[in-house]
């Protein structure tokens, strides 16, 4: 009798020493996913900063250039996102949609900026793009049990 009970006590063991495994690796994988998004930001802003100069300097093959660029960061960072509705909760999927939105809304934006004198309408929708960036981040590392970074 006393093996069959050390025998199903080490059976439970190993289940959940299975189960605590599993959930700890899943937990890694959400946080590499986060921080690559959240280092991709570099490339959002890149991406923003060669259309300004493009713009300012008023060359259609710069501008052309920059557009294109600014659609591979956009499609880049839909992709990313996506990832993350199979990753987590419900919670963000709301948050995702803003952000896959405003960078929907910014890519058309861009491809309609011909000029400086149009800027104003691309910096809002750049705009909504960061806050809505800033909002899925922290909502990500909030769900992963970390405290946003200030300011970031």
């Amino acid at each position: 009798m006393a093996a069959i009970l050390t025998s199903v006590l080490s059976l439970g063991g190993s289940g959940l020493s299975v189960y605590f495994s599993y959930h700890a690796q899943d937990r890694q994988v959400r946080i590499e996913q986060v921080s690559k998004f959240d280092a991709a930001s570099n490339n959002l802003l890149e991406a923003a900063g060669v259309f300004i100069a493009a713009i300012n300097a008023g060359k259609q093959q710069d501008i052309d250039a920059a557009r294109i660029k600014v659609r591979t960061v956009v499609a880049g960072q839909i992709q990313d996102t996506e990832i993350f509705r199979n990753t987590f909760d419900g919670g963000v999927t709301s948050l995702i949609n803003q952000y896959q939105t405003a960078l929907g809304q910014f890519s058309q934006v861009a491809e309609n900026t011909k000029s400086v004198i149009e800027m104003r309408p691309w910096v809002e929708s750049f705009g909504r793009v960061l806050d809505s960036r800033r909002a899925l981040s922290v909502a990500l590392s909030r769900e992963l049990g970390f405290r946003a970074r200030s300011g970031a």
